[in-house]
């Protein structure tokens, strides 16, 4: 998935981790996720996504980033990733794609 970031703009949205099925929830009872912008894999950390479950048992959760984490980010287009760390330590990237940070015409 591509994400935009807009400068004065916090992020935030729902997400369900689902069966390759693309309909059954994962129990992500025990788990965790970590996702981060970098300019290309092993380059320097530009910016990193916070997490909220909602509820573990359906797998949803909100992905979200701070206004000021936002703004520390560099215009331009990056990258990121999600990984999911499961009950047992195991880790699985479930997404990926660009991530455009962008300037706003509107003064905050």
């Amino acid at each position: 998935m591509n994400i935009e970031l807009d400068h004065g703009c916090g992020y935030s949205v729902w997400r369900q981790y689902l069966e390759s099925d693309g309909v059954t929830p994962i129990d992500c009872t025990g788990a965790s996720l970590s996702a981060q912008v970098r300019p290309e894999p092993g380059g320097t950390l530009l910016g990193a996504f916070a997490f909220t479950w909602i509820d573990r048992t359906q797998g949803t959760f909100f992905q979200t980033m701070s206004t000021a984490a936002v703004n520390a980010i560099p215009d331009g287009v990056h990258a990121w990733d999600l990984i999911f760390t499961d009950s047992t330590g195991a880790t699985h990237k479930i997404d990926e794609g660009s991530c455009t940070k962008r300037g706003t015409i509107t003064q905050l």
